[in-house]
């Protein structure tokens, strides 16, 4: 092996069957999981605002190119990834004066003692007040982001991926670097709902109760108000942005941890087995990608997967997902 990404490596430390459907078939699921395409979507619209051009057209675009062929299911997407984007705008409208922007989407490629990491670093920055170097990464998220002690940022302390940017930018600008998550939290609303109160009479037939529902229930420009004011009034709630410091020791440690997973890999292709990890394959309200695979519900090389023109799409080809998570259903 000769290349490794943060993506693979989790993929192949959570479950190497899963890591051989993905990177070892390459094969991966025909429709892309809706924290992804709209991650990426929204991922548009920043880099877009942090350039000065205008925002809603690239996420709008990439959405209805990447996202549900169902315009219903899509018209909630694009009402909450609207007001995430205004907002966020709005909020940081002076990062300009704190910030100078060195990179966007920034190619990152480091030879770690034989296995070259490679990666595609959000933003580059640099502090004005300070001349300090920041790597920022964009998260989009459906967990609670607004006090230091949510689960979400407990996770995000333990988190490899940047730590592993951080040393390949390190040596690449020689001088530190620090790490910030800029992270907007998801509106929870599906779509637009009854208003308050409603309630069905005991004298309504099943036709009037529809016709009623559909008179009481918000129209979508009375939902995407909604949902704008919500993202304005409680900003706490839904933006956060948070520096994580990381030690030379943890820095060092993702080194040797970072090798010893590129050896593990590497086993796994010269025995070619691939044990499932069960404690992966799914909840209560989510399960793998692959999980009628291997329930032999379904072939791997069925309609539902296609085949990757390139190991690390995100990198070099046509923009598909890189790694394939676990989603809610």
């Amino acid at each position: 092996m000769n290349t490794l990404t943060n993506s693979e490596r989790s993929t192949h430390k959570r479950c190497i069957r899963k890591w051989h459907y993905c990177y070892g078939l390459g094969r991966i699921p025909v429709l892309t999981p809706e924290p992804f395409f709209f991650g990426s979507a929204i991922g548009l619209g920043l880099d877009a605002i942090w350039n000065d051009k205008p925002f809603i057209n690239p996420f709008q675009d990439y959405l209805g190119k990447h996202g549900y062929k169902d315009i219903e299911k899509l018209w909630p997407l694009f009402y909450k990834g609207r007001a995430m984007l205004t907002v966020y705008k709005e909020l940081y409208a002076n990062d300009k004066d704190n910030w100078e922007l060195i990179a966007t989407e920034h190619p990152i490629s480091y030879d770690m003692g034989g296995v070259t990491l490679r990666g595609m670093l959000d933003k580059v920055l640099r502090n004005k007040a300070n001349g300090q170097l920041y790597v920022l990464d964009h998260k989009t998220t459906k967990d609670d982001i607004d006090d230091p002690s949510n689960d979400y940022w407990q996770i995000k302390i333990l988190d490899p991926q940047l730590v592993g940017y951080m040393v390949a930018l390190e040596a690449e600008f020689n001088e530190p670097v620090t790490m910030i998550y800029d992270t907007i939290k998801k509106h929870g609303s599906k779509g637009p709902k009854m208003r308050k109160g409603v309630r069905r009479k005991k004298t309504e037939s099943d036709e009037e109760w529809e016709m009623r529902k559909a008179d009481e229930t918000e129209s979508w420009d009375e939902y995407a108000s909604r949902v704008m004011t919500e993202y304005r009034t409680d900003t706490d709630k839904y933006f956060k942005r948070r520096v994580i410091e990381r030690t030379k020791e943890e820095m060092e440690e993702f080194r040797t941890e970072f090798l010893e997973d590129a050896v593990m890999i590497e086993s796994s292709k010269a025995t070619g087995v691939y044990p499932m990890n069960h404690g992966s394959c799914g909840k209560a309200q989510w399960k793998c990608e692959y999980f009628n695979v291997c329930t032999k519900m379904e072939s791997i090389e069925s309609d539902s997967f296609k085949t990757k023109q390139y190991r690390h799409p995100e990198l070099d080809g046509d923009g598909d997902m890189e790694e394939v998570e676990d989603v809610i259903i």
